[in-house]
């Protein structure tokens, strides 16, 4: 513990030293991160992927010093390597509860923010390997841009019964918040996911 402290506070100086080489400053990290981000944005915006690579080898460190794991890095490094709009970077910043706290009420586009209800079957699970799958679902739903509200098992049926390794039927009821209309959550889902029921709670709306 006491090595991965000291390693995090290496990181941290040598952000600091890059940071005042060029003359950027922050109130604090995730602030720091965040403007990191749109400046990525903007260079994509321009085509310079040369300055897009560099502000992204500033940014992994300090994503690296607050705790996200190798395969989380990876995942996230290539959403960020794709931004071309602020909706983009609102995205990302929110997926990974990476948005500082000052004036986001007034720059977070909310607009085109929809909430859904869904049920679908979890496929090829089994009494041992349920809940896994079900992280595995999660995931995969985070990382593609999909908050996930809330989540519950719904009562499963055994198909071949045979202890921890009995295949089941599994259903899950989720509550989700996306920027993706219906049809965008849809393709998501399926195949890999068998869509058994949607509906778009926002505003009350069918």
């Amino acid at each position: 513990m006491a090595v991965d402290q000291e390693l995090k506070k290496i990181i941290k100086e040598e952000l600091m030293f890059l940071f005042n080489e060029d003359d950027i400053t922050y109130n604090d990290q995730v602030a720091s991160i965040e403007k990191l981000i749109f400046q990525i944005k903007d260079a994509n915006v321009e085509g310079n992927q040369k300055k897009a690579n560099q502000l992204l080898s500033i940014l992994t460190p300090q994503l690296i010093s607050i705790g996200y794991s190798t395969p989380h890095l990876s995942k996230m490094k290539q959403s960020i390597k794709k931004v071309m709009t602020d909706k983009d970077v609102y995205l990302i910043l929110s997926t990974y509860k990476l948005m500082a706290e000052a004036d986001t009420n007034e720059t977070t586009p909310t607009n085109d923010i929809y909430t859904y209800t869904v049920i679908v079957e979890i496929p090829f699970a089994t009494n041992k390997n349920k809940d896994e799958k079900i992280s595995q679902l999660k995931y995969e739903l985070v990382t593609s841009g999909v908050k996930v509200l809330g989540i519950k098992k719904l009562p499963v049926a055994e198909i071949a019964k045979a202890g921890d390794e009995s295949v089941i039927k599994l259903h899950v009821m989720m509550s989700l918040k996306t920027y993706k209309k219906r049809t965008e959550l849809e393709n998501d889902l399926q195949p890999s996911y068998k869509l058994i029921k949607i509906k778009n709670t926002t505003s009350n709306n069918e």
